[in-house]
């Protein structure tokens, strides 16, 4: 994220589905003066996602640059007289329905059908990716990146679905995994 982004210059990130607050909690231990708000459906990852930030936090960045709150991602509004986000990172739920019958019980022994399924009306698993997307240009500042782990099938259909989900976000990168996946998508506004 630094390297492609510059990361030292944020000052705001959103972190949807942010579960136990991992991504956020991280990018604000790493990052001098950064507020990250994290969303999530889910009451108790909130609540984890809250305690694992007081406690992993230094002191001084505890109460001022990391809050997460109980929204999902349709919900979720950026209020009128708060800047937009530099930055949005996401691990939304993305397997494609039809792969959950065949996940390892490892997986599904310890996490919700919700954290993992990508959507129940859609096949493919863009349900919550898509719904991300198209809240870009309320949440994203011009310029920004939004950051999120998909399904090795879905970059592809991304790309050639992007025009008619938002005409003002592009698929700027795809990244591999540690198996030569691909893993990792960058969107710019």
């Amino acid at each position: 994220l630094r390297s492609e982004e510059g990361g030292e210059q944020f000052q705001r990130i959103l972190d949807v589905g942010c579960g136990t607050g991992v991504i956020g909690i991280a990018l604000a231990y790493h990052i001098p003066e950064l507020q990250v708000t994290a969303i999530d459906i889910e009451p108790v990852a909130v609540e984890v996602s809250n305690r694992n930030a007081q406690y992993i936090l230094p002191a001084t960045k505890k109460s001022s640059s990391y809050e997460a709150l109980l929204s999902s991602a349709a919900d979720f509004v950026v209020p009128p007289s708060t800047p937009l986000f530099d930055c949005i990172v996401s691990n939304p739920p993305y397997i494609p329905k039809e792969d959950m019958r065949s996940l390892e019980k490892t997986v599904v022994e310890f996490e919700a059908w919700q954290a993992l399924c990508g959507g129940d009306d859609d096949d493919d698993g863009l349900e919550v990716i898509k719904q991300i997307l198209q809240k870009l240009t309320t949440w994203l500042k011009l310029g920004g990146s939004c950051w999120m782990e998909v399904d090795p099938s879905q970059p592809k259909k991304l790309s050639e679905q992007l025009s008619s989900i938002s005409s003002c976000i592009e698929l700027k990168s795809v990244y591999q995994d540690m198996s030569g996946r691909d893993r990792f998508v960058r969107f710019v506004r």
